[in-house]
């Protein structure tokens, strides 16, 4: 029989389907909302001057920054240093703002636990029994040598979360950060109704937990 270098993968049971289906959704999500975040720092420093080399310059330093904390960073510095008029003209622009840039915070590290944990099958009746699962669950397994996989299983099966209902809620998470950016860079551009903040669901224990709260901090 020929050699080869493939090896069968448990990953193709189906079993893990629904979990490479929503973390494979989570990794798609998660660009968008960066992307609406580019948008609204090149809104807030070009101010549409027309200059296309300044205007080039703008973009290009967003897509040189190789982190996502990185751009999120320089974006909550730029929109410190708008100017007067535009600050009476969108009053709530700065701490909305500063309030998507926080919970993209949050939401980056269980996005990180998610997409860099070691998912198992757990097989074993007595570790079943001990992690209070059933065989034949899918759950992050951890060591010491794996801090991500340990603060999964800290917010899911160790506090009786659902795995999966996790993943899914970083997913809808992400959208919805997406999509209140971009309501907000039309009122910014338009000068028009400032939109409400949309009632984000608390993330779960171990990130920062803002309470379902649209209040303005």
């Amino acid at each position: 029989m020929a050699k080869t270098w493939r090896r069968p993968s448990p990953f193709t049971k189906r079993k893990f389907k629904p979990y490479a289906e929503a973390m494979g959704q989570l990794a798609l999500a998660w660009p968008v909302p960066h992307e609406a975040l580019g948008d609204l720092y090149f809104d807030t420093l070009s101010n549409h001057d027309n200059d296309p080399v300044r205007n080039l310059q703008i973009a290009s330093s967003w897509g040189a920054l190789a982190s996502d904390r990185q751009k999120r960073n320089v974006l909550e510095a730029a929109v410190q240093w708008i100017d007067m008029a535009r600050r009476k003209e969108c009053p709530n622009f700065q701490a909305d703002v500063k309030w998507l840039l926080t919970r993209a915070n949050s939401l980056e590290d269980r996005r990180n636990d998610a997409l860099h944990s070691a998912l198992q099958e757990v097989d074993n009746a007595r570790v079943a029994e001990l992690m209070g699962l059933k065989v034949g669950d899918v759950a992050p397994v951890y060591t010491i040598m794996n801090h991500r996989s340990a603060k999964l299983a800290a917010t899911t099966w160790r506090r009786g979360r659902p795995l999966l209902a996790d993943l899914r809620l970083y997913r809808d998470y992400a959208s919805a950060l997406a999509y209140y950016v971009r309501q907000v860079r039309t009122a910014w551009q338009r000068r028009g109704p400032w939109p409400e903040r949309p009632p984000l669901p608390p993330l779960p224990e171990g990130s920062k937990n803002h309470g379902r709260s649209s209040a303005r901090e």
